[in-house]
């Protein structure tokens, strides 16, 4: 078999050929529900919801310059929009919040060049308090996660 290339090629696509076959049996959905108990498209962020008690929180912001708008998005729906801010601005807002935290899509637009910071400090109710920054240039889309 050493001069025959295309007999080994062909060899070889047949036994992957087998491997692949009871691969695809055993990773079906159907398989994976059954075996493990858990449907494989729930809750991945395609608009499903999450579980966590609603809480209101203070999100407290702070910039470094002028901003024309703020956008906050949670799970892909905009809760928080603001125009033309002033440096310091405090928000009180209602979200699920699981124990596992959540992630905010922050999208910063800012006056002019330059680099700009957001400094955001989240207050629960039962007095945690979670400060995260981000920071760029005249746009800034950062994913956030408060534990």
């Amino acid at each position: 078999m050493q001069g025959a290339p295309l007999v080994r090629g062909g060899l070889v696509f047949i036994g992957v050929l087998l491997f692949a076959l009871p691969l695809k049996w055993v990773t079906r959905e159907e398989a994976l529900e059954s075996r493990l108990g858990i449907n494989p498209g729930e809750n991945l962020g395609r608009g499903g919801s999450v579980e966590g008690e609603i809480r209101a929180f203070e999100m407290e912001f702070q910039f470094s310059r002028e901003i024309r708008t703020m956008q906050i998005n949670h799970l892909g729906k905009e809760f928080l929009k603001m125009e033309r801010p002033s440096l310091s601005e405090l928000r009180t807002v209602s979200l699920p919040f699981p124990k596992e935290g959540i992630e905010l899509v922050f999208r910063v637009e800012a006056e002019g060049k330059g680099v700009t910071a957001v400094r955001c400090r989240l207050r629960l109710h039962n007095g945690e308090c979670y400060e995260r920054s981000v920071w760029g240039s005249d746009l800034i889309e950062e994913v956030i996660a408060f534990p």
